[in-house]
């Protein structure tokens, strides 16, 4: 169950990244995207007549979902509250226009295998856990960078937290 609470946190994360770039590109999808604007406690919301606005998930229902997960964490500091992703490798990554899809795996980090623990149950433990992200098309066949790689390297949090800015919060305010 606590495996579903971090999926669902991650795709919450890229679904606010796929906003964000959406936002960037608003002028050159002008004529696809109507955006209307509101003030919603320091935000500014933005609605697109596109498909992915049926992903998008409102702030107060992702903080919702955020303080459940850490609440069954029962305090335990190491446990993975979040991963970071940087976010040019996403981005080269997503440009390949073929992806439709991206599907998110939890894998064990180099470093938990190198040091004798391939195969071995690790909890939530923030330095075992991370993520790999593979695209796929609408026939379902994945799709690879050059050299035939996928994104990884997911920075857990704690550990790998920003320090500064809202972005070091637990929740997003």
């Amino acid at each position: 169950m606590r495996k579903l609470h971090i999926l669902t946190w991650v795709v919450v994360l890229l679904c606010c990244y796929s906003c964000k770039k959406d936002k960037t590109t608003e002028s050159e999808n002008s004529k696809q995207a109507a955006a209307t604007q509101s003030d919603q406690g320091g935000y500014t919301a933005m609605t697109y007549n596109v498909v992915i606005d049926t992903n998008l998930v409102p702030i107060d229902t992702v903080n919702r979902m955020i303080r459940s997960y850490l609440r069954s964490l029962d305090g335990e500091d190491d446990n993975l509250r979040s991963l970071i992703l940087n976010a040019e490798t996403l981005r080269e990554y997503l440009k390949d226009s073929s992806i439709k899809e991206v599907k998110l795996m939890f894998a064990h980090t180099q470093s938990y295998m190198n040091s004798g623990h391939e195969g071995q149950p690790v909890g939530l433990k923030s330095n075992a856990l991370t993520i790999v992200l593979a695209g796929y098309r609408a026939d379902g066949t994945y799709v690879l960078s050059q050299g035939y790689k996928v994104p990884d390297r997911a920075r857990p949090c704690p550990t790998s937290c920003p320090l500064v800015g809202s972005a070091s919060k637990d929740v997003i305010e």
